[in-house]
This record gives C-alpha cells, sequence and structure tokens, in this order.
C-alpha cells in the first residue's frame, strides 16, 4: 500500500459492463491516481491472474452483481484476503443491503453506489485510500502483537515442561528471578490480548482470574485466551455456546468446558463488552457468587 496517495496507483477493475470500465479508467488516469489499470469481466478470471501474479493492484475496483458467473464480487473477497489482506477493495452497487454490511466486515473494504459519478469516485477513493492505509497499519500492528503472543507463549509452554522435567527427578524451587520472569511474560500476554480484541474491555476481576488460572493451569488459560480472540469476531450472539444468565441483566456466559465458564457483561444495542469474571468449577446451582 503506497504511503504517498499523490502517486498513481496499479488499479484492478472487476466488472462485467464496458462502460463501467471505460468511465473508470478515463476519471482515474485523467485525474493522475491510475498509473495502470487491469481490467476483468468476471470474478474467476481476476482471481486466476492473481494466484499467478499476473495482476499485482495497489487498489481494487470490484462489482457487486454479475450475470451469468455464479459468483459475486462479495463472494471471492474472503478468497482476495488469503493473500492480500491489506489490498484497499472498493465495491460497485446499484444497491444497498445486508451483503453490502456483510462485506464491510472485512477490513479496508468499502463502496461506492452506482450509477457512478466521476468526481464522487474520485473523492472517494482518495477517502478510502486514506482509510486503507490507518486499516493497514492497524492490522500489521495485530500480526506483530500475535507474534510476540505466539513466542510468549512458547517461553512459558518451555518453563512449565522444565519444571515438570525437574519436578520427576527432584523437588526444586522456583527462584525469584524465575517467578519475575514468568510474571512478567503472563503480565505481557494479557497486554497484548487487550490490545488486539476490539470489542471486549477487561475488568480486573477477569484478568485477575485469567492470571491465576494461567498460573495454575496454563493451557487452560491458553485455551480461554484463544476462546476470547475467537469471540472478539463473532458479531451474533447469544449464540452456540452463549447463554444469557438468568436473574442478570445483560449478563451472558460462555461455555468452553462442561465445567469453565466464562461471564461478560454487554448493554443492549451496544458493541462493547466487558469481560466479568472466569469459572472453572462452574456449578449453576451457586450462581449466586457470580451474579453478585
Amino acid at each position: 500500500m503506497p504511503n504517498n496517495l499523490t502517486k498513481p496507483l496499479v488499479i484492478s477493475v472487476v466488472d462485467d459492463e464496458p462502460r463501467i470500465h471505460d468511465v473508470v479508467n478515463n476519471t482515474l488516469i485523467s485525474a493522475n491516481i491510475a498509473e495502470t489499470i487491469d481490467d476483468f469481466f468476471d470474478p474467476a478470471s481476476f482471481l486466476e491472474a492473481l494466484a499467478e501474479h499476473k495482476t499485482e493492484p495497489e487498489l481494487l475496483i470490484l462489482d457487486v452483481h454479475f450475470e451469468n458467473t455464479g459468483l459475486s464480487g462479495i463472494d471471492i473477497i474472503p478468497f482476495i484476503r488469503e493473500t492480500h489482506p491489506y489490498l484497499p477493495i472498493i465495491l460497485l452497487t446499484g444497491m444497498e443491503g445486508m451483503e453490502i454490511e456483510q462485506a464491510q466486515d472485512y477490513e479496508c473494504t468499502y463502496y461506492i453506489p452506482k450509477p457512478i459519478d466521476p468526481q464522487q469516485l474520485i473523492r472517494m477513493i482518495r477517502y478510502y485510500l486514506g482509510l486503507g492505509e490507518k486499516c493497514g497499519k492497524r492490522l500489521e500492528t495485530i500480526q506483530e502483537a500475535f507474534s510476540e503472543y505466539d513466542q510468549l507463549i512458547d517461553i512459558l509452554e518451555q518453563e512449565i515442561h522444565a519444571e515438570k522435567t525437574s519436578q520427576t527427578t527432584e523437588p526444586k524451587q522456583a527462584t525469584k528471578k524465575e517467578e519475575t520472569g514468568a510474571n512478567k511474560s503472563t503480565e505481557r500476554i494479557l497486554e497484548i490480548l487487550q490490545g488486539v480484541i476490539k470489542q471486549y474491555e477487561m475488568l480486573s476481576s477477569f484478568s485477575k482470574d485469567l492470571t491465576n488460572i494461567l498460573e495454575q493451569d496454563f493451557p487452560t488459560g491458553k485455551r480461554i485466551i484463544d476462546s476470547i480472540i475467537t469471540l472478539d469476531k463473532e458479531s451474533s450472539m447469544p449464540g452456540h455456546n452463549i447463554h444469557k444468565v438468568q436473574g442478570a441483566d445483560n449478563v451472558y456466559s460462555l461455555r468452553l468446558s462442561h465445567k469453565i465458564r466464562l461471564f461478560f457483561y454487554q448493554p443492549e444495542k451496544q458493541n462493547c463488552r466487558r469481560l466479568l469474571r472466569i469459572d472453572t468449577h462452574h456449578d449453576t446451582k451457586g450462581m449466586d457468587k457470580w451474579l453478585k
């Protein structure tokens, strides 16, 4: 993705209407937005060219509806994102609806309504490129955070394995240095987790529960973290393992196993969710302790 938005771009246009290609080509080249434009008239030919590196776009303009192809523009977005997660995609559509909302769940994906107004096209592309650059930087930050998270997980797993090995030979008491190193790794994992998730806020009670679990049962703690990251990507609830807690307003439980429950609070008509507690020995008869 270019840092300088005034630099002409390599752009791919995928649309089954030749007149759309004419409008887009003439508009973007005359406005010095496009240096090269690769034209495709169906989604399959674009995916093939992308896979074979015959086109390397810095911006993709993609129609939503194609006649007699069996594929829509939205259908191919997941395939594009497998190899080009940061590529800005601008959808061209003559109608708004659920499909557009679903497409905008993908990072760096936007839309422009048809019929195309040349001046609006120029304004919107420049605006979306600015958003796309910010979104790409955010994705890179998340990717770096996950890389550090994986490294910390490996370090803690090695420490746990070494501790178990030493316990089978002769008892060994952890030194203050080892304990400090493990504590810092755990703290950093929690910091990374809070930085990566967007829809959740960890309350101090939840962080304390998770810290204790990581120190006492690391595999379970890792499983809980992975579940939180997965849950953060889901927009609908209650889900298959998510249930509303009876007797508590806007409190939900996530069932991770037969005994483990994660509790969170979500106000009505709001996306922000607050992680409350973790119960590793869940007992429905003893729910009062979690509802206080």
